[in-house]
């Protein structure tokens, strides 16, 4: 539990977040997230060595809001997905960077009105998994290698409805987590089971009323555990709300 080494990172006179993390073999990290500054925000990578120094650090996007929300490791290089605001329009975005953190190429994405937004990847065969939001419905894209669309699929009922957490199943396919708006129940938990090509086998709603989401998945068994928020049962404030559920998205109990 001691603290090996620690690092702020960023100019004084900003506002920086981090959003994700990927580790390398190496021990290294890629560190993915935005930097604010005179009412727009850039994506940021930086790279840490296994000491927690910094080799370099890039970044991408503008004008307007360019958000890293996930990253992963591409070989040589990194896939980020987040957004990038174009004309207005908020676009989930993915951006693939080389070894130095330069754009390679990036690509932009839309399912129709102003918010689209990428939260999750995952590589698949034959290239990427993309969990996100678009057009108030939880989205799934299957992407190749070069960012172009082999399939998509949406899931929700018309509300405010996203995707934060993916995972893929031992059983194949995958399980996607997030928020669904319900009208008189308000937010609710959601998890989506899909098959491989993202079509849908079950979606499952959990929570009272208030505002309750899932921010992370584990597979667990033939199910999967849950981390996530909820404001059911605080006084004023949030809870950490975990959970787990079986093959066919009932809640379990321990």
């Amino acid at each position: 539990g001691a603290v090996v080494w620690s690092r702020i990172l960023g100019a004084v006179d900003d506002t920086q977040y981090v959003h994700a993390l990927a580790l390398g073999a190496d021990g290294s990290a890629i560190v993915a997230g935005e930097r604010q500054a005179a009412g727009e925000s850039r994506l940021v990578l930086v790279k840490l060595n296994a000491a927690g120094d910094v080799l370099w650090s890039q970044e991408h996007g503008g004008p307007g809001r360019s958000i890293g929300y996930a990253v992963a490791i591409d070989g040589d290089g990194f896939m980020v997905t987040g957004l990038r605001e174009l004309a207005g329009q908020e676009r989930l975005w993915m951006l693939r960077a080389n070894a130095d953190g330069s754009e390679d190429w990036s690509l932009d994405y839309a399912l129709g009105g102003p918010f689209n937004a990428g939260r999750a990847l995952l590589p698949r065969a034959g290239g990427w998994a993309v969990l996100g939001g678009g057009d108030k419905d939880l989205w799934l894209l299957g992407l190749d290698p070069t960012g172009d669309q082999d399939w998509s699929q949406r899931y929700g009922d018309g509300g405010w409805d996203q995707g934060f957490c993916l995972t893929a199943m031992p059983a194949g396919g995958y399980l996607l987590g997030g928020v669904l708006e319900t009208g008189a129940l308000g937010r609710q938990l959601v998890l989506v089971r899909t098959d491989g090509a993202g079509n849908q086998s079950w979606l499952a709603s959990f929570g009272d009323t208030g505002a309750d989401e899932a921010r992370a998945l584990f597979p667990h068994g033939a199910g999967a555990l849950v981390a996530g928020v909820t404001d059911a049962d605080s006084a004023g404030g949030a809870d950490i709300w975990l959970m787990g559920v079986d093959a066919t998205g009932n809640a379990m109990s321990y």
